[in-house]
């Protein structure tokens, strides 16, 4: 039984009006044919036809990955060795087609390309608790990558390392700061090329204290941060440029050290 109702609705009939009906023809002629459904036999005008599709061709919704790092959404109507034939809407007339030499990877479930980049950034970074030792802001700069996590959407990893020397209005008297961390960022695309990107990160800072007056000494921190980027789209899906500010803190085995930095940056995606 499951055989002959596999038989009996084996024609999908497309029409002009973006219907799609499934069943088998079984009666035509050169101005129309008939299509026995589940439910009912159907007369369907030739005029209003599209195509015929014979066999099991239920349109199915496919994720793309163009070879210009774009993904593409829609439901296939038909692919052959050299093209796939789409609609974006599964009820709509409308259909594209797609040559397969444009398409890097096609998939039944959501693609999120990896987008991996390298950057810089290069600023100002401030302590605002150093009492005593009085440090001033100084310059300061990032590297790092990072790339789009793959189970979130609008999610990105970032990776960094960075430095800053601090003086102090006292004479001789600095510390140093190389802050290694690993940030999560939400994208947040306001229009086609601005962004806002809030962040959380943890990690660690090596601290380099010197009073001038004994030896150096050096501490490893557990470090968290916190900021806001505003980033535009300067070349289309590969070169971005962006203001962040973020807020530091720092925990060594006897003191907490808080910290601002602010930062223009850019960043370019492969």
């Amino acid at each position: 039984m499951a055989l002959l109702q596999g038989a009996l609705f084996a024609e999908y009939v497309y029409l002009k009006d973006g219907q799609v009906i499934q069943g088998k023809i079984i009666s035509e002629d050169q101005r129309e044919i008939t299509v026995q459904t589940k439910f009912q036999k159907k007369t369907i005008r030739r005029d209003e036809i599209l195509r015929i599709m014979y066999g099991e061709r239920k349109m199915e919704k496919i994720f793309m990955l163009m070879n210009d790092g774009t993904t593409r959404i829609g439901y296939k109507v038909d692919e052959d060795a050299s093209q796939v034939l789409i609609r974006d809407k599964e009820d709509s007339p409308k259909e594209s087609s797609i040559p397969k030499s444009t398409i890097k990877q096609m998939s039944s479930s959501e693609i999120v390309p990896l987008d991996p980049s390298i950057f810089v950034r290069g600023g100002v970074f401030g302590p605002v608790n150093s009492k005593g030792a009085k440090l001033k802001p100084a310059a300061c700069v990032f590297v790092g990558s990072d790339l789009n996590f793959q189970w979130i959407n609008n999610i990105r990893i970032y990776g960094e390392a960075g430095y800053s020397k601090n003086k102090s209005k006292h004479k001789n008297l600095y510390m140093q700061f190389i802050p290694i961390h690993i940030s999560a960022i939400y994208d947040f695309a306001l229009s086609h090329n601005f962004h806002i990107m809030p962040r959380l990160g943890l990690g660690g800072t090596i601290i380099d204290f010197n009073d001038g007056e004994v030896s150096k000494t050096r501490s490893v921190a557990g470090s968290g941060t916190g900021g806001l980027g505003f980033v535009y789209e300067v070349m289309d899906r590969h070169l971005y440029v962006g203001l962040w500010g973020d807020y530091w803190a720092m925990r060594d085995k006897s003191s907490l050290l808080h910290g601002y930095s602010g930062t223009l940056g850019i960043s370019y995606r492969f």
